[in-house]
């Protein structure tokens, strides 16, 4: 690990507070090339000697992926950042590597996709409308904008499926919210819903 980061001269900036991060910041430690390592928003979890929660005012209990002060945290000297980790997707789909390589002049790396390329993962209706264009095999998909035509839409599916003698089988099209949804629940409030059949 330590060739790989040998343009690493001082301090590491990982963002995020999950097990992702947390292993992370584990591997490296394992480096004598890293002086310290700061967290945001982190968990206590990660704090060792050399692993300390960065002091940014960016709302973290409100909103941890507001951008602004994190970058002003890596702008400050003192700080010594040479390196940003975004774990959570939601820092790289609000543009992190973008705003922190361009107001740093590109003197501090960020590991992580561009905002634009982030929507593959941070946009399913993005990913879905790129893998139709590029011929990449894929489900078939209906995206929609309104929850109300979505349920009506169901609705006339299985009800067509009954007419045609058919047993509904609600396993044979997923819904999923367009946007980030971290692996939790799904929120109806959306934007887009895109209806795969599988």
């Amino acid at each position: 690990m330590d060739s790989q980061l040998n343009f690493i001269q001082n301090n590491i900036l990982v963002l995020g507070s999950g097990a992702r991060e947390h292993a992370i910041v584990d591997s490296l430690l394992l480096s004598s090339k890293i002086h310290s390592i700061y967290v945001f928003p982190g968990n206590d979890g990660m704090l060792t000697s050399r692993v300390f929660r960065a002091n940014i005012e960016a709302k973290p209990l409100t909103d941890p992926f507001d951008i602004n002060n994190i970058v002003n945290f890596c702008l400050d000297k003192t700080n010594s950042i040479k390196l940003v980790i975004a774990g959570n997707e939601k820092y790289l789909v609000n543009g992190i590597c973008d705003r922190i390589e361009k107001e740093c002049h590109y003197t501090i790396k960020c590991l992580g996709p561009s905002k634009l390329a982030s929507q593959i993962e941070g946009s399913k209706l993005f990913s879905k409308t790129f893998m139709k264009n590029t011929n990449i095999p894929s489900p078939n998909y209906l995206s929609f904008d309104d929850y109300e035509y979505l349920i009506s839409y169901l609705f006339k599916l299985n009800q067509q499926k009954t007419q045609d003698n058919l047993v509904p089988d609600s396993s044979k099209y997923v819904i999923k919210v367009d946007g980030l949804a971290d692996g939790k629940e799904i929120n109806f409030e959306f934007i887009f819903a895109i209806l795969y059949f599988v």
